[in-house]
């Protein structure tokens, strides 16, 4: 018998109430969760067609492994859910028009903390393979995954288990995607973290950081994933790489670029983080940690204290 992930029956969950389960590092499931039944009427296929009529999306083939990709409209595949092959993953609700929805939020983060709230649309049998978060040393997210529509069958496994997924990749070269079925036997005797629930519409997901993750649609299924970071400058180095159109804090200042660097964990981390990226996603942060921190920051050696 397979572990099943456990799940508070809590119908009303408080941000203190999820800051507990959040902190003892394991997964867990929230049952009718009310603020995520609350957000079902704008994020219903209908309502979201109304809002987005011919806006043109992007989607690709609903099993991960198929390197198909096309574009349509949103009323056009919308209408076609019950019969497309197709899959709308992590579209930002900003760049949607949709900023105001109220969603799950844990207590204990800083009143301007960003989210990365993404939607998540396709038909039945829709899979996300075994996966990782986007993370590597510096970025690290965590992930509240609400189930808005439909129901989606979900395993979860501790990154304790990497090596078993990491033999297995879903593509060469990736150590983050892996070909790992929850349904082989295999898997269940060969990570002693492996869970699996299913997830029902108004349902609630806590994934912690680096846990791998699998999941597949069992009827046309409407989801909100929510990314927070451990910290601003982590929040603002994931918002350049992707391009994001985040709404920045307001002006900071250098005393509070001090505080943010060390809390990354010094200005070794920041500028290797930096050094990474390209030529553009390099000007990209830069610009935005000038306007939030001051020119300074980049003057006299002043980069911050480690």
């Amino acid at each position: 018998m397979l572990a099943q992930i456990q799940a508070p029956a809590l119908e009303e969950v408080s941000s203190d109430q999820l800051d507990q389960s959040i902190i003892s590092g394991h997964p867990f499931v929230v049952r009718g969760c009310s603020i995520v039944r609350a957000a079902q009427e704008r994020l219903s296929p209908e309502a979201l067609k109304q809002l987005l009529q011919t806006t043109p999306i992007s989607i690709e083939h609903k099993h991960r492994w198929e390197s198909r990709r096309t574009t349509l409209s949103a009323r056009e595949y919308l209408d076609n859910l019950d019969r497309t092959d197709f899959y709308w993953r992590q579209a930002d609700l900003r760049s949607l028009g949709i900023s105001d929805l109220k969603l799950p939020s844990p207590a204990n983060v800083r009143s301007d903390t960003m989210f990365f709230d993404s939607l998540w649309v396709g038909p039945n049998g829709t899979v996300q393979t075994f996966h990782q978060d986007n993370h590597d040393v510096v970025v690290v997210n965590r992930n509240l995954f609400c189930q808005v529509h439909g129901s989606k069958y979900v395993a979860i496994a501790s990154p304790a288990d990497s090596e078993y997924f990491q033999a297995y990749p879903l593509k060469n070269g990736t150590d983050r995607h892996s070909s790992v079925s929850p349904f082989d036997p295999a898997t269940a005797l060969n990570c002693p973290s492996f869970a699996h629930s299913i997830l029902q519409s108004g349902d609630l997901l806590y994934v912690p950081p680096r846990y791998w993750h699998y999941l597949q649609s069992l009827s046309i299924s409407v989801s909100v994933s929510r990314w927070w970071f451990s910290s601003r400058l982590v929040e603002l180095l994931y918002a350049s790489a992707i391009s994001g159109e985040m709404a920045e804090p307001t002006f900071l200042g250098e005393l509070a670029w001090d505080n943010d660097v060390r809390e990354l964990g010094g200005v070794d981390v920041l500028t290797q983080y930096i050094e990474r990226l390209s030529g553009v996603q390099k000007y990209a942060i830069c610009a935005r940690l000038v306007r939030l921190y001051g020119e300074g920051i980049f003057k006299h050696g002043r980069q911050g204290k480690s």
